[in-house]
């Protein structure tokens, strides 16, 4: 009897977790995605439903979920103008290009924490 009831909390587990895992899993393919851009406001509409989805399913877990939605929304912060190819050519300040800097700064602090919101998870699903 006591083996069932851990194979059933450990179910239980699994049904909240997986979609979590996946979601991460979506968030760094479209990571990948990014990362070999500089990304506008429209090249991030993708990340901010994802980013919806995650804060959504934060709430439902115990993980610390919210390091990512953090992550995520400190990396559109970087987003760069639709128009920055014109105004890189003005931009005398280094604005744009520090934006881009940030942008693989960001993209970086957000694979870290999904990796290690997935360390947690991975083993939990494993088991």
């Amino acid at each position: 009897m006591g083996i069932n009831i851990v194979h059933r909390r450990r179910d239980k587990e699994a049904q909240v977790l997986a979609p979590i895992d996946r979601l991460l899993d979506d968030l760094a393919v479209c990571l990948d995605r990014l990362a070999t851009l500089s990304a506008t406001k429209a090249d991030m509409a993708v990340l901010g439903e994802l980013r919806r989805r995650i804060k959504q399913a934060a709430k439902a877990s115990p993980l610390p979920i919210g390091t990512v939605v953090a992550a995520i929304e400190a990396y559109e912060r970087t987003a760069l103008p639709d128009d920055y190819v014109t105004k890189l050519a003005a931009d005398t300040s280094g604005e744009i290009l520090q934006l881009c800097r940030q942008q693989g700064a960001g993209v970086e602090a957000v694979r870290a924490a999904i990796d290690a919101v997935q360390g947690l998870i991975k083993p939990l699903l494993n088991k």
